[in-house]
C-alpha cells in the first residue's frame, strides 16, 4: 500500500468539517477549512482524503440510514459530500438536519465570505434549525477546532455578513 499526496491546484477550495454530538442526531457543527491537498491511498484511489491544516473530526456513531459524513468538499461549484450527494449549501444544510427522518440543529462556524452568506440565508429561512449558543455542554472548543469568536449576542451563532 502506497499514499501519495497531491497538492491543491485551485485557491478557493474548501473542506468544510463536521463534528456531531455523541449520539449523531442532535447537532451538528460545521467548519471551513483551505483545502491544502488530497491524499491517496494507491489501494482504494476513488476514495482520496482531504488534507487541511487541523485534524479530521472524529467519525459520528453509526446511525444508518442517517448518513453523517465527517467532511465535505466546497468550490465554486458547490458541495460534495464524497459517495452520497452534491448540491448547494442550503441542500447540505437541509439534508444534514433532515435526512431519512433526521431532527438536527446545526452551528456554523465559516470564515469564507460566500459560506458565511449562504449560511446567514439559509439560517435567515430556518431559524428552528439553527442552535442557538454553544451546541455542547461546555463552552471551550473541542480538540481541533477553533473557538468561534464572531458570534452575535441574540442571535445563537448567525454571523454578520461582513461583506455588504
Amino acid at each position: 500500500m502506497a499514499l501519495w499526496s497531491i497538492p491543491s491546484i485551485e485557491t478557493d477550495d474548501h473542506v468544510i468539517t463536521a463534528t456531531y454530538d455523541a449520539t449523531g442526531l442532535i447537532w451538528v457543527k460545521l467548519w471551513d477549512n483551505t483545502l491544502e491537498g488530497w491524499v491517496i491511498n494507491d489501494a482504494d484511489p476513488a476514495h482520496p482524503q482531504p488534507i487541511i491544516l487541523q485534524p479530521l473530526p472524529p467519525a459520528a456513531p453509526d446511525v444508518s440510514p442517517i448518513q453523517t459524513p465527517r467532511w465535505f468538499h466546497y468550490d465554486e461549484g458547490g458541495i460534495i459530500a464524497p459517495d452520497i450527494s452534491r448540491g448547494t449549501l442550503a441542500q447540505a444544510l437541509t439534508w444534514l438536519c433532515i435526512d431519512q427522518g433526521a431532527n438536527r440543529r446545526i452551528a456554523c462556524y465559516f470564515l469564507h465570505p460566500q459560506l458565511r452568506r449562504e449560511w446567514n440565508e439559509w439560517a435567515g429561512v430556518n431559524p428552528a434549525r439553527v442552535v442557538v449558543g454553544s451546541p455542547t455542554e461546555a463552552d471551550e472548543p473541542q480538540v481541533g477546532e477553533r473557538p468561534s469568536f464572531d458570534r452575535l449576542p441574540g442571535v445563537g451563532n448567525r454571523q454578520p455578513d461582513l461583506n455588504t
